[in-house]
């Protein structure tokens, strides 16, 4: 019974580990989805932000072009046009296209960002399934302890009972054993003639002296 008290204390000790490491893999799962969730939030946004930009380069592209079709394909003289617009009109797609290609400097930046966040949340999502599993596994551990620990102490109470059942036993065996001795010793005080103080070897022979004994 002491060994299986000390087996029981052990199962105790295993389940209330296996609970702890329960508790720090469940808090390491919630931080995981708190930062997929950040993961995924960045990534939407990153993306609304890249389709932007997409359609801002595609509205510049469209107005370089349109630019350079309302160019005239005639050289126009200083009398005809002011300076400043003929400046203005041949200096458009030189800033047009310096804008676009800062837009797409801009766009593989994002791009680029988009890929690496992209990358972070499916290691993430590696790291939550590999948590979720070990978790997973560990409750399993926990489950199997505790029907241990309650097989035992049912066990244990087998053995009580056992024990009682044994000992109860025991107890009618001595009882009998008394009470064999004692017709033992009734018999033996049977076969002896308490008129005469003879002994004999059964109760018969007994009954026969008795019918010839000088002293009835």
């Amino acid at each position: 019974m002491k060994m299986a008290n000390q087996n029981q204390g052990d199962l105790r000790e295993q389940v209330e580990r296996l609970q702890e490491q329960n508790r720090l893999l469940e808090a390491r799962v919630a931080e995981h989805e708190k930062l997929q969730q950040s993961c995924s939030s960045n990534l939407e946004s990153m993306r609304t932000t890249l389709d932007a930009l997409q359609d801002l380069l595609a509205r510049c592209r469209a107005d370089m072009v349109l630019q350079q079709q309302n160019l005239p394909t005639t050289a126009i003289g200083p009398e005809q046009q002011p300076r400043s617009k003929l400046q203005r009109a041949n200096s458009t797609p030189a800033a047009m296209k310096s804008e676009i290609e800062l837009l797409r400097a801009q766009l593989e930046v994002y791009k680029n960002d988009f890929a690496g966040e992209r990358i972070a949340r499916q290691v993430l999502q590696l790291e939550k399934n590999q948590l979720a599993g070990e978790l997973q596994q560990l409750q399993q551990q926990n489950r199997t302890l505790i029907v241990e620990a309650l097989n035992g102490s049912q066990a244990d109470q087998q053995d009580v009972r056992s024990f009682s059942r044994r000992s109860s036993r025991m107890s009618q065996i001595s009882d009998a054993i008394g009470e064999d001795d004692q017709h033992a010793d009734q018999l033996q005080e049977g076969s002896h003639c308490r008129h005469c103080d003879r002994t004999f070897g059964d109760i018969q022979s007994l009954e026969t002296h008795i019918d010839e004994c000088p002293a009835y």
